[in-house]
């Protein structure tokens, strides 16, 4: 008896909708499918479907190999592997997660001192401005933090690698930015005040807070500059300025605001310097 034919996919043509670089290798978002391109010569080396069906709309990188997929509502953690003979595989670290609000931008958090541990948790910033803690390991939400300003995001942006010292810089659908801390949360209200609020911004801040990095590590350098009419860039550098000195202040530390400032994007976070 002839057994019923089988659809399997040969091949798939969409967009792609997320790229970093590891290395000399490009890793590429395409559909739920993640890509791992050689970029001297260009050629696909790998590739593997991790979200099932969402679309990958974020790539960011962990500890050593590790990345953090996300889409939609989706996510999860694979990492890169190379071998001796240049060969790469993508494996799969946990399963794939699916919470209740679309994914705007996820963090690595820096909880244990012991290297197994170092980061075992994520932070993950939802459409509806509230934050999760999320052990990827133990597939547990050890915390869901909900911003006072109870509102869609259109953008958001998670400065700093721990819990305690985590900052929300959030673009909302009133055409404001509000910075916000996730560890905050009020026992009366159950939900984490607006720190800061800047208005003026005369579009929806719909522009994505994201940091890059250069294939080489070379890091980004941004001037901030002080104007009434703020461009979407110009906002971002003074929301990182806000959440870097905030953080500052928490560890006793003295900061002059009337420096000219540089921020430095790293893959984990921003780093503010002070010109002397």
């Amino acid at each position: 008896m002839a057994s019923d034919p089988v659809i399997e996919t040969n091949s798939v043509t969409v967009p792609i909708t997320s790229l970093t670089f590891y290395g000399e290798y490009l890793l590429s978002g395409e559909g739920p499918f993640l890509k791992v391109y050689q970029v001297t010569h260009g050629k696909l080396i790998c590739q593997k479907d991790v979200l099932n069906l969402a679309v990958i709309h974020g790539i960011c990188k962990g500890f050593g190999s590790h990345f953090v997929i996300y889409g939609q509502k989706s996510l999860c953690v694979v990492s890169i592997q190379i071998s001796q003979h240049d060969c790469v595989q993508i494996c799969l670290e946990s399963t794939v997660c699916e919470l209740k609000d679309l994914i705007w931008n996820i963090c690595w958090l820096q909880e244990n001192s012991t290297i197994e541990q170092h980061w075992s948790q994520l932070a993950v910033i939802l459409a509806h401005n509230s934050v999760v803690r999320w052990h990827w390991k133990e597939r547990l939400v050890l915390q869901h933090a909900h911003c006072a300003e109870n509102c869609i995001l259109y953008s958001a942006l998670l400065i700093g690698n721990t819990w305690d010292t985590l900052f929300v810089a959030a673009g909302t659908v009133f055409n404001q930015i509000v910075v916000w801390k996730p560890s905050t949360e009020q026992e009366s209200t159950q939900r984490c005040a607006v720190q800061k609020r800047y208005t003026g911004h005369q579009e929806k801040c719909q522009d994505s807070f994201a940091q890059q990095s250069s294939p080489a590590n070379k890091t980004s350098y941004y001037k901030l500059n002080k104007h009434v009419k703020w461009t979407v860039k110009q906002c971002k550098r003074k929301l990182v300025e806000v959440a870097e000195m905030e953080e500052a202040h928490a560890k006793n530390k003295t900061m002059n605001s009337s420096k000219e400032l540089e921020i430095r994007a790293t893959p984990f976070g921003a780093k503010l310097l002070g010109n002397t």
